[in-house]
């Protein structure tokens, strides 16, 4: 009875440790493609349709897998870049998808309807 507890309580111990680790989520897809605009001279009001217009587009794109749309952190390290105004992360399956995406009539129409808007941008893209 001794050796059963004893084997019990060994094996509670193992098993609460290996559960305790726990890893980040990948993200979905195998390509990311993260922008950064700058909006100089851009309204608050600005910044909110275009941030609005951007959420519309992403969610009816029919290649983003996952997205992400945020501002500065305002981290302070002499590493971190904040001076961007958004940030647009959308992932997908692919580097085939990312590229019929880039051809998608809803991508296109953002471009344009917002190009007047940002003043720089910036892409990095990545595969895994």
């Amino acid at each position: 009875m001794k050796t059963y507890i004893l084997s019990c309580i060994v094996l509670l111990t193992v098993l609460s440790s290996c559960t305790s680790t726990k890893l980040p989520r990948p993200i979905s897809g195998d390509f990311a493609h993260i922008v950064l605009f700058w909006m100089e001279g851009q309204s608050e009001a600005a910044k909110a349709t275009f941030r609005k217009d951007m959420e519309d587009f992403i969610r009816s794109s029919a290649y983003a897998q996952s997205m992400h749309i945020g501002t500065p952190a305002g981290t302070d390290r002499a590493v971190v870049d904040n001076s961007y105004d958004f940030c647009l992360i959308v992932t997908f399956a692919s580097k085939i998808e990312h590229d019929q995406y880039q051809k998608e009539q809803v991508h296109l129409d953002f471009i344009e309807k917002t190009k007047g808007l940002w003043s720089k941008l910036q892409i990095y893209d990545s595969v895994r």
